[in-house]
């Protein structure tokens, strides 16, 4: 009887041994991190970001900022409006965030329109989120198909960008990489964050991004603010045109491995990118995904193999293998606003050969010319307003808003 008891002891030590040895193969093979790629858009290299440690947490997030434009923020919805849903959902229909807000608050201005430059005009393209002082949250498909051809080599972002109209308060720039996961797909990894040219992000502000395996967020209100771009959407009789910030909130019931969706509601194109957000008493401004397809406004689910690669870059902890030997030229013009002409300085250059570009707020380009430094341009036959000018050197491109007036 002594002996059976053991090989009882032995059977169980054995299955224990066995147990961890699975744990250890199943975590080795499924629990790590995804590889980020990282694109630089002026150099065309493409560098990686692999093996991020990943804690053993059920749950993490990225703290948020409010920004140092001013302190106010948004008091949003609280319950969820039953006269405006989608038929048999639990979600809004799109409504214009200035219609019932400011759209310089927090946490709307850290919503940003992403364009991309195409034969000089400016192209609507995506939507997304500030993630910190120079990283934009979107999505993979904005930029890149399943094989890693990156589509664009020029866009920009915008923040608070509404009615048609650049806002005057918040600077926009160009994006220096793109990353996204290796081999990416649709189902679940549809994640991509843009790394700015300049820190707009300390201005506006920008949302937590985060991850948690329990849901505790099922069932919370969650918002959206996105820009839908594409004529009228099924079920919905706005006609979008990408102009605009709107908003919509509701709870989700589609709950995967893969996805958060809402039954019954459908996304539109320019939405793509756009984030999931849990908002909770001034003090969780989380996004949990980012919107992928049309039908049931599914989202990416933001799971831990992709938080720790993409909080490592928006913390700025990355080491890329190889850098661009390239160095941002801070240009400034003079005078700002301008009546007449306008100049063209910088601390770290001397009479470069600068190729300039003016565009309207629509994108339309009104100008191009080729200028040295010292050389100042016309500008008195444009009409007063805002307009977005291009400088670059042949080395790389600032993206400037400026304002013609006749004072």
């Amino acid at each position: 009887m002594h002996a059976l008891y053991e090989f009882i002891d032995f059977l169980k030590m054995k299955n224990l041994v066995l147990t961890y040895l699975f744990l250890m193969i199943y975590s080795s093979l499924f629990c790590q991190s995804r590889t980020l790629l990282a694109y630089e858009l002026e150099t065309g290299i493409t560098d990686t970001i692999a093996n991020v440690f990943m804690p053993d947490l059920n749950c993490d997030k990225s703290d948020y900022y409010i920004g140092d434009f001013n302190q106010s923020i948004a008091t949003l919805p609280l319950e969820i409006d039953t006269a405006n849903l989608f038929h048999d959902s639990q979600w809004t229909y799109k409504k214009p965030v200035h219609v019932d807000f400011n759209i310089n608050d927090f946490p709307f201005r850290t919503s940003a329109k992403i364009f991309t430059i195409e034969e000089d005009s400016l192209i609507l393209n995506c939507s997304g989120s500030m993630v910190g002082p120079k990283h934009l949250l979107t999505a993979s498909h904005c930029f890149t198909y399943d094989n890693l051809e990156f589509l664009h080599d020029s866009i920009f972002v915008c923040p608070a960008y509404d009615k048609g109209e650049f806002n005057s308060l918040f600077e926009c720039s160009l994006v220096k990489k793109i990353y996204v996961f290796e081999d990416w797909n649709f189902n679940g990894e549809d994640f991509a964050i843009l790394e700015l040219e300049d820190n707009i992000g300390y201005q506006t502000g920008w949302i937590s991004i985060g991850f948690d395996n329990e849901l505790k967020y099922k069932d919370e209100l969650l918002h959206k603010f996105s820009y839908p771009n594409w004529g009228n959407a099924p079920l919905d009789s706005i006609v979008f045109n990408g102009d605009t910030l709107y908003h919509s909130f509701g709870y989700a019931d589609i709950f995967d491995e893969f996805n958060i969706g809402f039954t019954g509601a459908v996304a539109v194109p320019g939405e793509s990118g756009s984030s999931i957000i849990q908002i909770v008493d001034d003090e969780i401004y989380t996004s949990y995904g980012v919107s992928t397809w049309v039908e049931d406004l599914k989202h990416s689910r933001m799971r831990k193999q992709y938080y720790y690669p993409i909080y490592k870059v928006i913390t700025n902890e990355n080491t890329s293998s190889t850098e661009s030997q390239n160095s941002n030229i801070d240009w400034t013009i003079y005078p700002n606003p301008a009546k007449n002409q306008i100049g063209f300085s910088s601390v770290n250059t001397r009479d470069s050969n600068l190729t300039i570009r003016i565009h309207d707020l629509r994108g339309k380009l009104l100008l191009k010319v080729n200028r040295l430094q010292h050389e100042d341009i016309d500008i008195s036959f444009l009409p007063n307003g805002i307009y977005l000018i291009r400088i670059g050197d042949g080395k790389s491109e600032k993206l400037i808003k400026f304002i013609k007036s006749s004072n």
